[in-house]
């Protein structure tokens, strides 16, 4: 069954509806759908509805809600990812992955060795995007957020506010599994091409993280991300 986000000023009581016209045109145009079919929609906030489709134009299209419960996908564990900027095409493939495998939220970071330097208003669009497209696909129903981008030393502090346990993903750690770690909620900070620096790790040693392996191997810093995620889900 086909699945839409739709923003939360969408629901209506009973009833959903939407004007946006690359929604419709999807609905006409792509799907041809048809009065009476039935979609999975969500708004974020955890919930997913089945909806049948009431009246289909182009200014509009009207649904009833028929079935309304809590998705039953969502992970047990929350986790912020800290994720140092990479080149876009990498960005872009990490986030849709992250939010596949069930990430809480993408928190941006710009450390000492990143080569790519902002996020540009377009690109944070786009990521957003995939955001939403890759939540559809994957059954999800927490829309992650993507929030602003941040230099390393003020990231740390952030994830000292959001709470849970602190960690950051180091190459030369050998001792600390990540897989080891069991905690309601994670903050997990992955580097950019060519790691942290050391004066990098020191300083959030000094802030109380702590530093964690994710294998023997040296990994890619597109792969890094997933390979922490999936330790922690499913580790």
């Amino acid at each position: 069954m086909q699945r839409f986000y739709l923003p939360p000023n969408n629901f209506d009581g009973d009833y959903v509806l939407s004007q946006d016209q690359d929604f419709l045109k999807q609905l006409a145009g792509v799907l041809r759908a048809k009065e009476g079919e039935k979609f999975m929609v969500f708004n974020g906030d955890g919930r997913e509805k089945m909806v049948q489709l009431l009246n289909l134009s182009k200014k509009e299209a009207k649904f009833l809600i028929i079935d309304d419960h809590v998705g039953p996908r969502e992970p047990a564990v929350k986790v912020n990812l800290f994720l140092a900027l990479i080149k876009a095409d990498k960005l872009e493939w990490a986030v849709q992955k992250a939010v596949e495998l069930g990430v809480t939220s993408i928190n941006p970071i710009l450390t000492n060795r990143c080569v790519v330097k902002d996020l540009s208003p377009n690109k944070i669009k786009r990521l957003n995007d995939i955001i939403i497209e890759a939540t559809e696909q994957c059954g999800g129903c927490f829309l992650p957020a993507l929030n602003p981008l941040l230099p390393f030393s003020k990231a740390l502090f952030v994830a000292e506010k959001f709470g849970g346990a602190k960690l950051i993903a180091w190459e030369e750690e050998t001792e600390k599994q990540l897989r080891e770690i069991k905690e309601p909620e994670i903050n997990i900070f992955i580097g950019p091409e060519g790691g942290f620096t050391t004066e990098e790790i020191n300083q959030a040693e000094g802030l109380g993280f702590t530093l964690v392996s994710l294998g023997q191997r040296i990994l890619r810093a597109e792969t890094a991300p997933l390979a922490a995620l999936a330790a922690i889900y499913l580790g």
